[in-house]
């Protein structure tokens, strides 16, 4: 009797001590402290921030200030700017600011932390040189729970605006084009981080033998001349060793000179036509025959395609009933290592048959 009085069988002397056991595991995480949002935030960083978008974050950033400052440092601020004369805009101008201002309106509530957050901003013209506080400013203005002296990383566009940038921002110029892109080419070590670029055709035939711009990782090449060869994607690949992306804007007679041999594309490659005629059957001529020479083996099979990855045409995402799509479809399918493709249109889709 005494034996099973001292031994705990019962139900409430199982109970009590799973009670003792678990206030035990209370007073331990109590004494080690609980996780709270700015361990997590310190702990996982950027790993724990990509999932999560920019508008959810909305309420951590209002918690604290710590909270506020710790989550601007995780950011990477991508800023393209204007300057406001005092003459004001063009029509044209005003125009082209409002449909940055509503793209970045659109894409910013999606972006997350992880990847460069986009804005736009107008500049007066009594702030010029721009600098860091000035951008700083103009963006606490449209967002101010974001601490905006606090970001990680300065990333800037510049396109026709670089001699009203101070020198002291050079080297968080990202993006150069139109005639910033002579200032560039003049003395690459001027800015050295550079990693998109805009050229035309004869400005990359034009570069010496050994002019090599190792940080340009994007190329937009402008070709209003179709008469080129071979010897321009050579070009290309020995001035810019670390390009990974080329988007090349032809005429509609380009796309056939493109489709001859020895074109060898990189792996993230986008096409787009210019339009050079008001016609719109001479520009679907060049297309078919262009997409008739893509489709034929011995012409693309090992080269232009063979190492592209993703892939971005214009063709296939306009709406047109023409035959050039269903050639285009055709070549497609049979790229041998194709991962992601842009936009496509209702037509293509159709041609392209994903379900086969």
């Amino acid at each position: 009797h005494m034996a099973m009085l001292t031994t705990p069988t019962t139900a409430l002397e199982a109970n009590l001590d799973r009670e003792a056991f678990v206030g035990e595991q209370q007073q331990q995480q109590q004494q080690q402290g609980t996780p709270h949002l700015h361990g997590v935030i310190k702990l996982l960083g950027k790993h724990f921030l990509c999932y999560i978008p920019f508008a959810a974050l909305t309420g951590a950033f209002r918690s604290s200030r710590s909270i506020r400052q710790l989550l601007s440092r995780q950011m990477t601020l991508q800023v393209s700017f204007d300057i406001q004369m005092s003459k004001g805009p063009s029509k044209e101008d005003a125009e082209q600011r409002r449909w940055r201002a509503q793209y970045t309106r659109t894409r910013l509530p999606h972006s997350s932390l992880n990847s460069p957050l986009r804005m736009h901003v107008n500049v007066p013209l009594k702030e010029i040189p721009l600098t860091s506080p000035t951008i700083n400013r103009e963006l606490a203005q449209v967002i101010p729970m974001v601490s905006w002296d606090d970001c990680g990383s300065l990333r800037i566009e510049c396109c026709d605006d670089l001699d009203f940038v101070d020198a002291s921002l050079y080297p968080h110029i990202v993006t150069v084009a139109g005639s910033d892109v002579l200032h560039y080419l003049h003395n690459p070590p001027l800015l050295s981080a550079v990693e998109y670029i805009t050229l035309s055709l004869t400005q990359v035939l034009g570069l010496p033998a050994d002019f090599v711009l190792p940080s340009v990782q994007w190329l937009k090449l402008i070709c209003r001349d179709s008469a080129f060869s071979e010897g321009l994607m050579q070009k290309v690949n020995a001035a810019f060793p670390s390009l990974r992306r080329l988007h090349m804007a032809l005429l509609p007679t380009g796309m056939v000179t493109l489709a001859g041999p020895g074109m060898v594309a990189p792996e993230d490659f986008k096409i787009s036509v210019l339009q050079n005629t008001p016609l719109e059957d001479e520009r679907e001529a060049h297309v078919f025959v262009a997409a008739h020479l893509f489709n034929i083996r011995v012409t693309w099979n090992g080269y232009l395609f063979r190492n592209v990855k993703r892939l971005q045409m214009d063709e296939l995402s306009r709406n047109n009933d023409g035959l050039a799509v269903e050639q285009l479809s055709g070549m497609v399918k049979s790229m041998p290592h194709l991962k992601r493709l842009g936009t496509v249109s209702a037509r293509a889709l159709l041609a392209l048959d994903l379900a086969s």
